[in-house]
């Protein structure tokens, strides 16, 4: 090989380097933007995409999602003012986070439902202390739960390594309730 030629190779070696590992080519309308490593993805678009999936699923999506919207802000706005007023409200206020969740991250309706109706019947009731005690069956808090809103799926990581640790108690127990009903 010859002097020009072994160059001619290192610099289209350097060029190539330079350039990065090659990637697919993205169409116009891709949501996707490629950063240095990963790709993400546009909010706006990734939120329309969203909710065209959610139409599809429900095509009354729209309207029940501005009908529960309109519940669930008057329900908040009633838990804000009596929280307002000095009431811890920790019943109240764990239902409507879990209400709040099934209202903007799913569409099952009947579940919200019930949150919503929970809610409302909740809000009557002042004393909730009990609300803000540990479990003595399993060691979880939020004792009206019943949505895992991801925490077990998030801790489940835990158990394997955590468990030989050698004191059982150590650990978090996770309640037995399922990501999806």
């Amino acid at each position: 090989m010859t002097h020009g030629r072994i160059v001619i190779a290192l610099i289209g070696l350097l060029a190539a380097l330079a350039a990065g590992p090659a990637r697919a080519a993205q169409p116009e309308t891709s949501i996707f933007a490629y950063g240095d490593e990963a790709p993400t993805a546009r909010g706006a678009e990734i939120e329309a995409l969203i909710e065209r999936n959610f139409i599809a699923y429900d095509p009354d999506y729209l309207a029940r999602k501005a009908e529960f919207g309109a519940r669930l802000h008057a329900l908040a706005a009633r838990l804000a003012a009596l929280q307002a007023s000095g009431n811890e409200m920790a019943c109240s206020t764990q239902i409507f986070l879990e209400a709040k969740w099934l209202y903007h991250y799913t569409a099952f309706w009947p579940r919200l439902e019930r949150q919503l109706e929970r809610l409302a019947e909740s809000l009557e009731n002042r004393d909730q202390e009990f609300a803000t005690r540990q479990s003595p069956e399993d060691g979880s808090w939020g004792a009206v739960q019943t949505e895992t809103v991801g925490f077990a799926a998030s801790v489940r990581w835990l158990d394997p390594p955590v468990r030989h640790l050698g004191n059982p108690r150590s650990h978090f127990r996770e309640r037995p309730y399922a990501l999806v009903r």
